[in-house]
């Protein structure tokens, strides 16, 4: 009876923080479109400019919180506490130590003398305090772990979807100054309420054998990571060097959709990933891996396919009538909805590099990832539009990779299991 009833309590979970994680990115796309309405293309192309800016600065991060996304579920699975809020502690230092420099190296860009126009200067300083929140919720993030604190993350992320709707008042009233603002108060205040649930309450002091800890397994995953920073953001660099400012401007729609279209997805990434580490660390065990990677994979395709058929119905209407300065993007729009399910399979198979630790095919998949992700949109703009091409370069790209991906989890699990299975017949 217990354990029936802890399984019904663990779908219940699963089903409201998926459900909170869709609801809080429909908030945020639909604020996203509405904006559009009261933003000019070329207002919105600073404000993406300084969005590629801010991801490009996540190289200071050094991959700590992905290590420690993998090292502390672990470690709880083996029952090793110490290790485990040493790590977190670790992190929390350095993760606080950043921000604060982060965000004083965004104020102190002000000053420079060729960004003398204000949209730069406030966008800036909005971003400074963004980087900040941002980066200590980046370690936030990763610590909740158990069913009871995903249900207390439920309800953060459902006020932040309120949030999200209610702020808009900001952009109405403001236009530019009021979107940079709202964005930046957002941050502040969905960080307050996860430091206020945040479930590693201990203050571990800093100790550099755990930093060194996390360091291994991070800047692996960091490298990794930044490819990916890299190639996400290749599609800016291009409609910088192909086209102009209003053309970035004209690209948020399209990056609008991406997101929403990998978000469902990654709200069961983000579940099921700790509870695979786990499960790893309490049993050593690595048959299960491969099936699970798959079925996060598949599981993504399926609830992103309802977004498809209701995107490709809504967005034009939507466009004609609301957006009409945007209505130059819709083709490309309309792309980036299949594009968004191809990359949203592909980041649920390649859990399962992130859980075995095979870096070898990590490093494979991601390098791939970025060639392929810079190629065919550059193959594309070259004869046609920027917008259509590096967003039917994309799609393409998240095709081929799909089947790279798929084909790399099942050498890299294959393997792993065979390495299991050698080390039992030497100990027997």
């Amino acid at each position: 009876m217990h354990s029936i009833f802890k399984r019904l309590t663990s779908q219940r979970t699963f089903a409201l923080f998926t459900a909170s994680s869709l609801v809080v990115k429909m908030a945020t796309m639909l604020s996203a479109i509405v904006v559009l309405g009261w933003i000019p293309p070329v207002e919105m192309g600073i404000w993406q400019t300084l969005i590629l800016v801010l991801s490009y600065s996540d190289v200071a991060r050094l991959g700590l919180m992905r290590g420690l996304n993998r090292e502390l579920p672990f470690f709880l699975g083996k029952d090793d506490s110490t290790t485990a809020y040493g790590i977190a502690g670790a992190a929390r230092s350095y993760a606080f130590m950043i921000a604060v420099i982060g965000a004083i190296g965004f104020l102190i860009a002000t000053f420079v003398p060729g960004l003398s126009q204000s949209e730069w200067r406030i966008g800036l300083v909005c971003m400074g305090v963004i980087w900040w929140a941002s980066t200590y919720r980046s370690y936030l993030e990763v610590t909740f772990r158990a069913n009871s604190e995903f249900l207390q993350l439920s309800y953060v992320q459902f006020a932040e979807a309120i949030l999200n709707v209610v702020s808009l008042i900001l952009v109405f009233w403001w236009g530019y100054v009021g979107m940079v603002v709202r964005a930046a108060l957002l941050a502040v205040i969905v960080l307050l309420m996860m430091y206020r649930i945040r479930p590693i309450r201990n203050k571990q002091s800093f100790r550099w054998r755990h930093f060194r800890l996390l360091l291994a397994t991070g800047i692996p995953l960091y490298i990794a990571g930044y490819l990916t920073v890299l190639a996400m953001g290749f599609d800016r660099v291009l409609l910088l060097s192909y086209g102009t400012l209003e053309t970035i401007g004209l690209y948020a729609p399209v990056a609008a959709v991406i997101t929403a279209m990998t978000t469902l997805p990654a709200a069961i990434i983000a579940y099921t990933s700790p509870k695979m580490t786990f499960k790893l660390g309490q049993s050593g065990h690595v048959q299960t891996i491969r099936a699970d990677s798959i079925r996060t994979g598949v599981a993504s395709v399926i609830v992103s396919l309802p977004a498809v058929i209701i995107g490709w119905i809504v967005i034009p209407p939507a466009f004609n009538y609301l957006f009409p300065e945007y209505l130059p993007a819709l083709p490309a729009v309309r792309i980036a909805l299949f594009a968004g399910i191809a990359w949203a399979a592909i980041n649920g198979i390649a859990t399962a590099f992130y859980v075995l630790k095979t870096w070898r095919h990590l490093y494979i998949f991601r390098i791939l990832f970025a060639v392929t992700k810079w190629v065919f949109p550059w193959l594309c703009i070259q004869f046609m539009a920027p917008l259509v091409g590096v967003s039917l370069g994309g799609a393409i790209a998240g095709s081929i990779m799909f089947f790279v991906t798929l084909i790399l989890v099942l050498h890299a699990t294959r393997a792993a299991i065979l390495d299991e299975q050698q080390q039992v017949q030497v100990s027997v």
